[in-house]
This record gives structure tokens, sequence and C-alpha cells, in this order.
């Protein structure tokens, strides 16, 4: 299933003043979700605000929800230490 999940899984990336959006498309499972990872974690530091859309997910499997915990955990790490140095 992970070469057919990554054949059907994309992104798409919005940048904003504002913010960063990023729309996930397609399954979200372990063949697929590095893709998000290495995608997402360049934007961390570089945007004020990420936002993940997931409405257009059709599945997700636990190796897919634990990459968004990841996600967030390095996104809360980021603005932390940047909060910390400047604030």
């Amino acid at each position: 299933m992970s070469h057919e999940a990554a054949d059907r899984f994309s992104t798409e990336i919005q940048r904003s003043a504002d913010a960063t959006v990023v729309t996930c498309h397609g399954a979200l499972v372990s063949g697929t979700s590095n893709i998000l990872q290495r995608e997402v974690k360049q934007l961390i530091g570089g945007s004020a605000k990420i936002v993940l859309d997931l409405k257009d997910l059709t599945y997700t499997d636990s190796m897919g929800i634990g990459s968004l915990v990841r996600l967030y955990v390095s996104a809360s790490e980021s603005c932390s230490a940047t909060n910390h140095a400047f604030g």
C-alpha cells in the first residue's frame, strides 16, 4: 500500500504575509508521512504561522498521526526557542 499511497498523496503550499497554508491531499500513511515531514520542516522558522489544511485527507494511519505530532513538537520548540532568544 505504501507505493500506491505515495502516488495518491500530495501537498500544495500557499504563502501569504500572515501565514503559510499547507493543504494535504490523499492518504497520510507510513509511506507518505515523510513527504509531509520534509516539506513542513523546511517551513518552520521561516513563517510566522503554519496552517495544515487536512480536509482533503482521505485516510491516515498511526504513522500519519505521529508525523503530525512530531511536526507540532518541532514547531513548538522552534517558537519557544525564538521567544526565549528575543523575549
